[in-house]
């Protein structure tokens, strides 16, 4: 029999269906901060899109790279020519009075050649001969002076191991002592003798006087002035006693005083030791002397100007009676003391005025030949370095070339004409049509991990440090970038110092590029 069918199970429960049909309320989170998050983000968008009005950047001044045309040339080949003048290397030797004097004779003539050592000039000496001269007399003063210092520190020290005058003192004291001494020991004896005395006088007064008319009157007399005297003398050696112990007290204290002056010895002491510092003072006395002395030889030796070295004299700067001040002149002049200029035959330069726009093809070492009417043949040179500052009235910049090889007839400031040729780096270097970089000097810094320039990265508005490598110099102020930058590269002048990679700028002017 099939299984009966439950119709209950099959019912559809249309309450719970009603139930979940009913949609809740949205809550506070969708319906307030989804759409503050999208107006949130919006205002983020416009406000990272108007950053350039809203922030702007540190205002600077660039200037761009300069930028030099590279020519193939074959080595050896001319490249430009230029006037120069030839001068002494490295620079002319001045032949100056080392003391103030007047020029008396002048020894040599212009072009001559001279020695080291050989005298120039001679200038008067009578005032340095009498100079020395007094200097003598003194150093002579001093060195007596000295001695008679010597003689009282010998006796000063004599006197100090042997003091025989505190020792005489000392006897006389002692001598003087033991004299009252005795006396007062003789006293009583005398003051015995005295009272015998005395009463001798008194019995024969005593007598003459009881024998009346038998005895003159005249002995009489004389007993009594006898027994006056005899009281006297009794009288004066009583009172002797005391006045010679008193005296005894005092001459053993001065005896003591002399005793500990004999072994103290301060004024036998202060005496050595003045004449320790009398000989020390007369010593440096005479060392000042003996210096002064010194250089007034030394100022006689220089009234014959020498020449310092070889060479052949150049210009005669002073005639007989020109007054050489030794140093600076009257009038603040650099050779106020300077005779006579020399140079080197065998080392000349030539100074050579080189344009702007030729320095970029010069380098250090490079082969120059130098031309002149004088000449046969050219000689050959060498550039030694190119100056610091330029002619801004003749736009040219000195460069200093080194003859090789001096001909005899070649002297200073004689015009010549000098070309400079191609070399290494003319022949094998960057390819034909390239370019050289270059930036001035001022821009470049340095840090621990080498050069860099502020430059103005591609965005046009941030700052980038921007690593570099350099060459040579070009010019004066020119350095050469070898890597680093680009031809569209803009240097940024004078960044601020707290300026950062990546910091935002604004580009308020732009210089010319430099030459």
């Amino acid at each position: 029999m099939p299984d009966e069918i439950d119709l209950k199970q099959l019912a559809v429960d249309r309450e719970e269906s009603t139930r979940t049909s009913i949609k809740p309320r949205r809550s506070h989170l969708s319906r307030y901060l989804v759409p503050g998050l999208l107006v949130f983000g919006f205002l983020v968008i416009i406000a990272w899109a108007l950053r350039d009005v809203l922030i702007p950047g540190t205002p600077v001044t660039v200037i761009p790279v300069h930028i030099s045309q590279v020519q193939s040339q074959q080595q050896g080949t001319a490249l430009f020519k230029a006037a120069g003048w030839v001068e002494p290397r490295p620079t002319v030797i001045r032949v100056a009075a080392l003391t103030e004097g007047v020029v008396r004779e002048l020894l040599v003539v212009d072009d001559q050649e001279v020695k080291q050592g050989d005298p120039i000039v001679l200038m008067v000496e009578d005032d340095a001969r009498l100079e020395l001269a007094a200097v003598r007399a003194q150093v002579a003063l001093s060195q007596a002076q000295r001695e008679e210092a010597r003689a009282n520190l010998v006796a000063a020290t004599t006197n100090f191991e042997k003091p025989l005058q505190l020792q005489v003192e000392l006897a006389a004291a002692e001598a003087q002592l033991a004299s009252v001494a005795t006396e007062l020991a003789n006293l009583p004896f005398q003051l015995q003798r005295a009272a015998a005395r005395l009463r001798f006088a008194q019995q024969d007064l005593a007598g003459k006087t009881r024998a009346g008319t038998v005895v003159a009157g005249v002995a009489v007399d004389e007993a009594e002035s006898e027994l006056e005297s005899a009281k006297a003398l009794v009288g004066e050696l009583e009172k002797r006693d005391g006045s010679l112990k008193a005296e005894v007290i005092a001459l053993k204290r001065q005896r003591v005083a002399v005793e500990e002056k004999l072994q103290l010895k301060t004024e036998e002491q202060r005496q050595l030791d003045k004449a320790v510092a009398a000989v020390a003072a007369s010593q440096a006395s005479l060392d000042q002397d003996l210096v002064a002395e010194a250089e007034a030889e030394l100022r006689l030796s220089r009234m014959v100007v020498r020449a310092p070295a070889d060479g052949r004299v150049l210009q005669l700067r002073a005639s007989p009676g020109t007054h050489l001040s030794g140093g600076v002149g009257r009038q603040g002049e650099h050779d106020g003391g300077v005779a006579v200029t020399l140079y080197q035959p065998s080392m000349l330069q030539v100074r050579v005025d080189v344009r702007f726009e030729d320095l970029p093809r010069i380098q250090v070492d490079q082969e120059v030949m130098i031309e002149s009417l004088a000449l046969s043949s050219a000689m050959v040179g060498r550039v030694l370095y190119l100056s610091s500052e330029a002619d801004i009235q003749k736009n040219t910049l000195e460069v200093k070339v080194a003859i090789e090889t001096p001909a005899d007839v070649i002297k200073p400031e004689m015009l010549v004409d000098a070309t400079f040729l191609a070399g290494k780096r003319e022949a094998a270097g960057a390819p034909a049509g390239s370019v050289n970089l270059y930036v001035p000097r001022q821009h470049l810094r340095e840090d621990e991990q080498g050069t860099y320039v502020w430059t103005v990265g591609t965005e046009g508005n941030r700052a980038e440090r921007s690593r570099v490598e350099t060459a040579g110099p070009a010019g004066g102020s020119l350095v050469q970038i070898t890597s680093g930058l680009s031809r569209s590269s803009r240097i940024i002048v004078s960044p601020p110092e707290d300026l950062e990679d990546g910091d935002r700028i604004k580009v308020t002017g732009e210089q010319p590029p430099a030459e």
